[in-house]
């Protein structure tokens, strides 16, 4: 039977007794449990809803969602080394220059004349970095001419293929690939962060909820333990009246009745609080925080004692840790970082190399004259020249190459620093494991022992009330009962709570609350309303 069904009926059934065992006139009605005029929402509020809610409308998952996406943009930057760059240019200019002419006469000076030259020089040149073998290419061509009075006019073009090849810095392209490989890396581990920010965010809407459960069940059996006190102290006045019971028994009624009271007030705040924690969880979303909602979901059945197995051997403990390191996100994006730090690592050692280049060219020239396009462009596609090449080594180095020395010293410093980080991560995931193993276990001790005492609690109300009727038991020994039945019930709810908060712990220190991806994520609703089968047997 469900806890919340259990609880209700034990509460009501309490409720219909008297303390002679008899209906009489009943006592002060039961105040609302929330804010009078409060209406609540109208349908349940499920343990199911709270997570698809808190998966996705939790503000931090969509910080992370605007970092992963922000590291991708990085890792898509750093394709521009791979870019290939054009440039272009057109140049018309016109000169007018002055020139001695020939003398009219032998022996008379030459005139000064002008001289209009005209010329129109375009080029085009590419470069573009190949993704293998750290090689450039660099094609290129241009076309000149030039047009002056009295002189044909000629076009020179020439053409020409330049490629780069790295021998020390950047040799085989390790440079550029390793700062790409590690903008990937980044990006890739900012995802698997969005992934745990998922299942903690998931984790807390749990605890959240039933947490709000607790609350919403604390408050009915408070409501329940109020309505017995007023009735107690409703039929102890009638008693009181008929001489059957000295007035004395009225101070402690009354003072049980007050206690009572004080203890259902600070449970309905206890509710809202617990609401309003709730609310901030799964960030709102289409809920109005305003109405408190019916919880929807009870706790987890307590699995029976002949279904527990005993406790796992080292080898299926060993099993599981190692099923968890397999499937945390967290470890998936410490060892990323590390990768990238590796990356960066490689990358800052070749920046310590000096540039040893060497440098290709291969082209041709042609010369055309003539004015008019087809003479402008025509040579470059006939009155070729032979072949030319040029060969060139480049040889740059710094004496003492200071920045170099200081990323790569950073870079095998941080690399050292995540390399701690996962072994650190991965000795807490074990004893995370554990630890929330142990707790199931233990956790289903105390809830089943909290059970146990409630119903020797229930009992023992059920017999004050009989020795109280033959004369036996007198008021307070009713009250004291009482009081221990429901602090039976609010202990066991706690219980009740614990386990079905370890069952969460356990999932998330397994790497199983959540699966999914971005947009996708998806609670594990099944897994957190049942023992797993290492605990005990379906």
């Amino acid at each position: 039977m469900r806890s919340l069904d259990r609880i209700a009926i034990v509460a009501a059934g309490l409720a219909a007794c008297s303390v002679i065992g008899a209906p009489r006139a009943a006592g002060a009605q039961r105040r609302a449990p929330i804010e009078s005029g409060r209406q609540l929402a109208t349908h349940p509020l499920t343990l199911a809803d709270v997570v698809e809610r808190a998966l996705r409308d939790d503000p931090n998952l969509h910080l992370g969602e605007q970092l992963a996406d922000g590291a991708l943009g990085a890792a898509i930057s750093s394709h521009a080394l791979y870019d290939m760059t054009v440039q272009t240019s057109v140049a018309h200019s016109r000169q007018n220059g002055l020139q001695l002419g020939a003398p009219p006469q032998p022996g008379s000076p030459s005139p000064i004349r002008t001289a209009l030259s005209s010329t129109v020089i375009s080029s085009v040149s590419a470069q573009k970095r190949l993704p293998w073998g750290g090689l450039t290419i660099a094609p290129q061509f241009s076309i000149s001419g030039a047009g002056t009075p009295g002189i044909v006019a000629q076009s020179r073009a020439t053409t020409a293929l330049g490629v780069t090849v790295p021998l020390g810095r950047d040799r085989g392209g390790a440079l550029a690939s390793s700062s790409q490989a590690a903008a990937y890396a980044e990006a890739d581990a900012t995802v698997a962060d969005l992934r745990q920010a998922a299942s903690a965010s998931a984790l807390q809407a749990v605890y959240s909820y039933w947490a709000f459960i607790a609350a919403q069940q604390r408050l009915a059996v408070l409501n329940a333990t109020e309505e017995r006190a007023r009735r107690n102290l409703s039929q102890a006045r009638d008693l009181v009246a008929a001489d059957e019971r000295p007035a004395a028994d009225l101070v402690q009624l009354r003072g049980s009745v007050a206690s009572r009271i004080a203890s259902r007030v600070s449970a309905e705040q206890s509710l809202l609080d617990a609401w309003r924690t709730l609310a901030a969880r799964f960030g709102a979303g289409d809920v109005d925080i305003t109405e408190i909602p019916r919880g929807g979901s009870d706790f987890p059945e307590l699995p029976d004692s002949a279904s527990l197995r005993s406790a796992p051997s080292a080898s299926e403990t060993r099993a599981l840790i190692d099923a968890a390191l397999g499937q945390r996100s967290d470890v998936a994006a410490t060892t990323t970082r590390v990768r990238e730090s590796e990356y960066v690592v490689r990358a800052a050692n070749h920046l310590m190399r000096p540039v040893v280049d060497v440098v290709a060219q291969i082209g041709y020239s042609g010369l055309d004259q003539g004015s008019g396009l087809n003479p402008y462009l025509s040579p470059l596609y006939r009155n070729w020249s032979p072949l030319n090449a040029t060969i060139q080594f480049v040889y740059e180095f710094s004496a003492v190459n200071s920045d170099a020395s200081g990323r790569y010293r950073q870079a095998t410093a941080n690399l050292d620093a995540q390399r701690i980080s996962r072994g650190v991560l991965e000795r807490s995931i074990t004893t995370g494991v554990v630890v929330a193993l142990s707790d199931v276990r233990h956790t289903i001790a105390s809830a089943q022992a909290s059970r146990t005492s409630t119903l020797a609690a229930q009992q023992s109300v059920e017999n004050e009330l009989h020795m109280f009727r033959l004369g036996s038991a007198t008021v307070i020994d009713v009250v004291l009962s009482e009081e221990g039945l429901t602090s039976a019930l609010l202990a066991e709810i706690a219980g009740r709570q614990s386990y079905a908060g370890a069952l969460a712990r356990l999932q998330f220190e397994l790497g199983t609350l959540v699966t999914g991806d971005r947009q996708a994520f998806v609670g594990n609703i099944a897994a957190l309303t049942r023992a797993p089968a290492i605990i005990a047997t379906p």
